[in-house]
């Protein structure tokens, strides 16, 4: 996993790289069986909490999660 903050129109955007590599057919399904939990539970609180931490560190607010945002 890698991510970046850069500057993007004059404001800081971040991204997130997850690479995963499932080995056989057992391993497809179970990527497949756990994706929506990684969207639903693991990456929104992962990003927020790295997005509180980048506006701590540049004394800016925090924003809020606008719920549209692919994960």
């Amino acid at each position: 996993m890698t991510s970046e903050r850069c500057r993007h129109r004059g404001r800081y955007r971040g991204q997130l790289a997850v690479l995963v590599r499932p080995n056989g057919r057992l391993g497809r399904l179970y990527m497949a069986a756990i994706l929506p939990f990684r969207h639903l539970f693991v990456y929104p609180p992962l990003l927020n909490g790295i997005g509180k931490e980048w506006a701590a560190q540049a004394d800016l607010p925090a924003r809020e999660p606008s719920g549209n945002e692919s994960a």
